[in-house]
C-alpha cells in the first residue's frame, strides 16, 4: 500500500490527493473482498452461515480500528470529531460499501429488477440508519449545532 498510494504530505504534491483517495478506495475494496472470502471459507469450515459470519466477525473486524481511533480522538479532547467520525464511517460503509456495488450491478446487467439482488434484510438496516441519522441531525440542530456532553 505504501508503494502504491502517493504521499500527499509533501509540499507541492497536493494535486495527487484525489488519486491517493481513489487508490485507497481500491485497496479498501480489495481487502474487503479478501476479508469476505476468508470469512466465508472459515464459516463453511466451522459450519456457520455466511450471514452470521458477516454480521458478527465481519462487522467487528471493520469496526474495531474505528473504535480505537474514536477513543484516541475523544481522549485528546475532540469528542465532537469522534462523534462525527462515527456517523461518517457508518454512512460510508452503508451507502458506498453497499450502495455502490448494487448500483454497479444494475448498470452492468441492464437495470434488472431489484429482486435479482439478495439483500437479506440490509434494506431495513439502511432505512433504520437513515432514520437514526435524521434524528441525530435534528437533535444537533436543536442544540444550536453544538454537541453537548450528554
Amino acid at each position: 500500500i505504501y508503494l502504491t498510494v502517493p504521499d500527499v504530505r509533501k509540499t507541492g504534491s497536493e494535486e495527487k490527493a484525489l488519486l491517493a483517495i481513489a487508490i485507497s478506495i481500491v485497496w479498501l475494496a480489495l481487502q474487503s473482498y479478501v476479508l469476505i472470502i476468508g470469512l466465508t471459507l472459515v464459516g463453511n469450515w466451522l459450519g456457520i452461515s455466511g450471514n452470521v459470519m458477516g454480521l458478527t466477525l465481519g462487522a467487528w473486524a471493520a469496526s474495531y480500528p474505528a473504535l480505537w481511533s474514536h477513543i484516541v480522538v475523544a481522549r485528546n479532547g475532540y469528542g465532537d470529531v469522534a462523534s462525527c467520525n462515527d456517523k461518517g464511517s457508518n454512512v460510508f460503509s452503508n451507502y458506498i460499501g453497499l450502495g455502490l456495488p448494487w448500483i454497479c450491478y444494475v448498470i452492468v446487467y441492464g437495470g434488472r429488477p431489484y429482486e435479482a439482488l439478495q439483500d437479506d434484510g440490509v434494506v431495513l438496516s439502511v432505512m433504520l440508519l437513515i432514520i437514526i441519522l435524521l434524528v441525530y441531525y435534528v437533535l444537533v440542530a436543536l442544540s444550536s449545532w453544538t454537541l453537548k456532553a450528554w
